[in-house]
């Protein structure tokens, strides 16, 4: 196992910079961890078009969670 050096300043990098980094080390590591089909990898780019083009709205984590955490 390699170690990142020490001497390596995260702070020098832009907010923006840091989400980058963190999410692409996540995906890297979920890649790793829970391979998807091919199917599911289809699906998520399905949707994610459906996103892009407006034909599919979201909701904010906070609302799926309270729905989640306190059913009705």
């Amino acid at each position: 196992m390699t170690h990142p050096p020490d001497d390596f300043d995260f702070t020098a990098l832009s907010a923006p910079e840091r989400l980058l980094l963190a999410q692409q080390l996540l995906d890297s590591v979920l890649a790793e961890a829970m391979p998807l089909t091919s199917q599911q990898l289809e699906e998520i780019t399905r949707r994610a078009a459906a996103i892009d083009a407006g034909e599919m709205t979201c909701e904010p984590w906070e609302t799926v969670r309270t729905r989640l955490l306190h059913p009705e």
